[in-house]
């Protein structure tokens, strides 16, 4: 029983040895990382360095541009919705188009297999009449769908950060020089 397992566990450590070989003498080479975009951090502008004054001055503007900005979505909003509306009602339209193209083969072949004495060429004829007019429905169907141009929804505009006062611009506090 000793050499049994003496055995099995000198046979686990020669396969994590050799496995842990295999993977050392991998290739040295080093191999072309993706190129990634470096992420360029702007210095501060001006507004965002200069006094609270100054600050809450490019605020203003900055909230007023945003206004404006919004005036211009929400119009935006308001067509991207009157275009989805639109393209709703094309697909009513073709989807039921499509639909009695299809009851209508439907009636047809039906009206086959409900004469008398139908013979089995008949219904072999009736069939691919039917399949073939589901097939020119379906074909026609995908073709007007892929007419309709989807909308792309506006951007809506970013609010502008609040300027925040520096530990030396607090109210009622003043700089002692010593």
């Amino acid at each position: 029983m000793k050499k049994r397992n003496l055995l099995t566990i000198s046979i686990v450590s020669a396969a994590l040895v050799m496995g842990s070989t295999s993977s050392a003498s991998a290739d040295v080479s080093p191999s072309p990382s993706p190129s990634t975009p470096a992420i360029v951090i702007a210095p501060p502008t001006s507004a965002a360095t200069g006094t609270l004054a100054q600050r809450q001055a490019a605020y203003q503007a900055a909230l007023i541009k945003y206004q404006a900005d919004l005036v211009k979505y929400q119009a935006a909003m308001v067509i991207f919705k009157a275009a989805v509306q639109a393209n709703q009602d094309k697909r009513k339209v073709i989807n039921a188009t499509f639909n009695a193209a299809l009851k209508k083969a439907k009636a047809d072949f039906e009206l086959v297999l409900a004469t008398p004495n139908v013979t089995v060429d008949q219904k072999t004829a009736a069939t691919t009449a039917r399949n073939a007019a589901i097939a020119a429905a379906t074909a026609v169907r995908k073709a007007a769908l892929d007419l309709i141009v989807q909308p792309t929804p506006p951007m809506k505009p970013m609010k502008p950060l609040r300027p925040t006062r520096g530990e030396n611009e607090k109210e009622g506090k003043e700089i002692r020089k010593i």
